[in-house]
């Protein structure tokens, strides 16, 4: 009996162990037709993006191929007229047939097709406003933001107090500074009225560029008005300064109080501006810190290793479980398939790191961005009044060291500091940058077409990287943009996890992965409504309100699925990472 008992014991045990090995088989099998019918779906789904997309650029190049063509032959046939009607004035002064005038015309004489434009284009111009105040914004800052807060003051009490010498030697001291501010200051209000019109002209396109034309068409027209108003302070205080030192020691009272009316107007549009930013900082800034709570930051080193190595894992779980045997599946293939998943779930873990890691960053430079604008609100309100004092010492109603109080510490500590901090940091990443490259070297897939070619630079001899002076002077050239540094990588590294599947960069992200990180991309304030600003307006468009907004959305979200918008993509991204 204990024999039958036990025998019958051991069979319902391997009843069971067939039963859960035949559920677990059923799973495994149920798993693979969802991987496989996921695969099949984003193949699918990348190849109509792609079909898309080949599609859509052929008709655009048909069209700018037949809008070149017509260009060319009404240029061609306008040619053709002017030539015509050249030969005919020709004939007629001398008083010849249009042929025989042509007869007698040498060769080479003819100006068709020499036009301005072609020889700018072959003659590179060595210096533009934009080099030229590149160039000057060293000592500009020097002048403006150290020396002048200290002067400006330094002069009024040496009026107020009779001190001859220092009226004279703080007026040469001045005119030789707003000489440079003059210059650079005029530079600016050309620079950003061209900026200005520039955006203008870009404001009204969709895209990730066209952002960056609406927030220039604002910010520099802001940028216009205060250059114009401190070129125009310089004006007034050159012409003070040269009576001053053409002996006439108190100046003229009238230009002090326009000195004084200017300084106080730029001043104070720099608060407003630095105040608003500040505050739209800061909340930008505690909305960003709500993504991927819970989440421990660990970057990796290699990105592009993680997503080959997750689309590899997937691959491989879909082989395995449609290998799977339906009736009697082996422990040693259920097992390879629970490590696939393990596998995978390891680096879906690894890439939430990541992205927490990437949020700290995003972060870390609002915080800069908040305090930099903050301190440069403060510093201005103390040149505000430093401008107040200015009239009332042209007035003779304020004596002794109160300008220097208000004006001369305060506005030189903040706004002084502000731009010596700014200028180091570009010097330390331009030097970096060319020292070890590979410290922020790319880590995704590039756009087609867009990488460029890696410079090349003698080791150090000491072989930790490359020759400090060839870094060293690297820093120093201002006029040198900063290709591949800290915040251009966690753009790329960004976008490369926003972006769509027909992107080579994002193929390998998994559909959660990538939405969690638009949903960061929108905090960041590079959402669908930045990408169009257009409202919807019920007499313009037939869709709905909620149906405008969807197809805003998707219109964003094939944005980001195309392979060549990438570059403008990372760009638009690095720009709302800055903390300028």
């Amino acid at each position: 009996r204990a024999t039958a008992a036990q025998a019958r014991t051991d069979a319902r045990t391997a009843g069971e162990e067939a039963g859960k090995q035949e559920g677990d088989a059923a799973e495994a099998q149920e798993q693979a037709a969802a991987a496989a019918r996921a695969q099949a779906q984003a193949r699918a789904a990348e190849t109509e993006a792609k079909t898309a997309h080949t599609n859509a650029k052929t008709v655009q190049a048909d069209a700018v191929k037949a809008e070149a063509e017509a260009a060319a032959k009404a240029e061609a046939e306008a040619a053709a007229k002017a030539a015509e009607a050249k030969k005919a004035k020709k004939a007629k002064k001398a008083g010849k047939t249009p042929e025989a005038a042509e007869q007698t015309e040498e060769p080479g004489t003819s100006d068709a097709g020499k036009t301005g434009k072609t020889i700018m284009e072959q003659v590179k111009r060595p210096f533009s406003s934009t080099k030229g105040r590149k160039w000057l914004d060293p000592a500009d800052t020097v002048a403006l933001r150290v020396v002048a807060p200290v002067e400006g003051p330094l002069q009024s009490h040496a009026g107020q107090t009779s001190n001859t010498g220092l009226v004279r030697s703080t007026a040469q001291m001045g005119q030789t500074g707003t000489g440079i501010n003059v210059v650079n200051d005029t530079l600016g209000a050309l620079n950003d009225g061209r900026d200005a019109w520039a955006g203008h002209k870009g404001s009204k396109e969709t895209g990730p560029k066209s952002h960056q034309d609406r927030k220039k068409e604002k910010s520099k027209v802001i940028g216009l008005t205060t250059n114009s108003l401190m070129t125009a302070n310089d004006g007034v205080k050159i012409t003070n300064n040269a009576m001053k030192n053409a002996g006439d020691l108190g100046g003229m009272a009238a230009l002090g109080d326009a000195s004084g009316a200017l300084i106080m107007a730029f001043s104070g549009i720099f608060v407003v501006r630095d105040s608003i930013v500040a505050l739209r900082t800061h909340k930008k800034k505690n909305e960003l810190k709500e993504h991927f709570k819970g989440v421990d930051a660990k970057r990796s080193s290699d990105l592009r290793g993680v997503l080959n190595n997750l689309g590899e894992a997937t691959g491989d779980l879909i082989r395995e479980c449609s290998g799977l045997s339906p009736d009697e599946p082996s422990r040693e293939a259920l097992q390879s398939i629970q490590d696939e998943r393990d596998r995978i779930e390891g680096l879906r873990q690894e890439l939430l790191a990541h992205m927490a890691s990437l949020r700290d960053y995003a972060v870390g430079k609002q915080t800069g961005k908040e305090i930099k604008r903050a301190l440069n609100a403060g510093g201005n309100v103390a040149r505000t009044a430093a401008g107040a004092v200015v009239i009332a010492s042209a007035a003779g109603a304020v004596g002794g060291p109160i300008g220097s109080a208000v004006a001369g510490g305060t506005t030189a500590a903040a706004l002084g500091g502000i731009a010596a901090y700014k200028g180091g940091k570009k010097f330390a990443k331009r030097y970096e940058a060319v020292r070890h490259p590979e410290k922020w070297a790319r880590t995704t897939d590039a756009q087609e077409g867009t990488e460029p070619e890696p410079r090349k630079f003698e080791k150090s001899k000491d072989g930790k990287g490359n020759r400090k002076r060839d870094a060293t002077k690297e820093g120093f050239n201002v006029l040198k943009p900063l290709e591949q540094g800290e915040r251009q990588l966690k753009a790329q590294e960004i976008y490369a996890l926003a972006a769509g599947p027909a992107v080579p960069a994002g193929k390998d992200v998994p559909d959660d992965i990538r939405a969690k990180m638009r949903a960061f991309l929108k905090t960041l304030n590079c959402g669908p409504e930045k990408h169009n600003p257009e409202k919807h307006d019920p007499a313009k468009h037939e869709q709905s309100a909620e149906e405008w907004e969807k197809s805003r959305e998707e219109a964003w979200a094939d944005s980001l699925n195309d392979p060549d918008r990438q570059k403008e993509w990372e760009d638009e991204i690095a720009a709302q990472l800055s903390s300028a």
